[in-house]
């Protein structure tokens, strides 16, 4: 228990540090995606290329001031892909198959279960916290070499009203983020 506890500490100080990200989605009204990743527990890795069994980690920015986004869960928020240096796609694993099986299907913020994510500063300036599966627990990567992930979330920005279709006008659809992943040799 006590190594649960010390292991997340960890991670949250190393996260709240400043940081450079090792991807950027464009922005949308001042909202944009960074993501990194974690090495060992503890390294913040913000210089591509990442290691398949480096923890990634993402967060939400807002250049105009804080707002909330309602995160529906992975199977209607994070779409992936992963392709080798001849742009041949790498298959997923049976849980990277999850991610994004419903990305196209969502249009209301009725059709999935969301939490609040909170978006706000720059990436420079605020770290990056939220987990998001290792490389090698998403695809099948079986040649050492370098590979593209591509990363797009979706979410809808927090609009405090009853009315459904009010609240699911504002899904916003960041551009995918591309990162480098690199296999070295077993």
């Amino acid at each position: 228990m006590i190594h649960k506890i010390l292991f997340s500490l960890a991670i949250f100080v190393c996260l709240i540090q400043k940081t450079i990200a090792t991807g950027v989605s464009q922005k949308t009204n001042g909202v944009y995606m960074a993501i990194g990743a974690i090495r060992g527990g503890i390294s913040l890795i913000t210089n591509e290329p990442i290691q398949l069994d480096d923890q990634l980690v993402w967060g939400a920015f807002c250049d105009t001031g804080e707002i909330e986004l309602s995160c529906p869960d992975f199977r209607y928020s994070i779409n992936i892909k992963m392709t080798d240096t001849n742009g041949v796609e790498v298959p997923k694993t049976a849980r990277g198959k999850l991610y994004g099986v419903r990305f196209s299907q969502l249009n209301k913020i009725t059709d999935a279960k969301v939490v609040p994510v909170f978006a706000s500063g720059s990436f420079q300036d605020a770290g990056l916290e939220k987990l998001l599966p290792k490389p090698i627990e998403l695809f099948q990567i079986e040649k050492s070499g370098s590979y593209t992930m591509e990363i797009q979330m979706q979410m809808f920005r927090f609009i405090a009203s009853r009315d459904v279709e009010e609240r699911s006008k504002t899904l916003f659809k960041f551009s995918p983020i591309k990162i480098k992943v690199a296999k070295s040799n077993d």
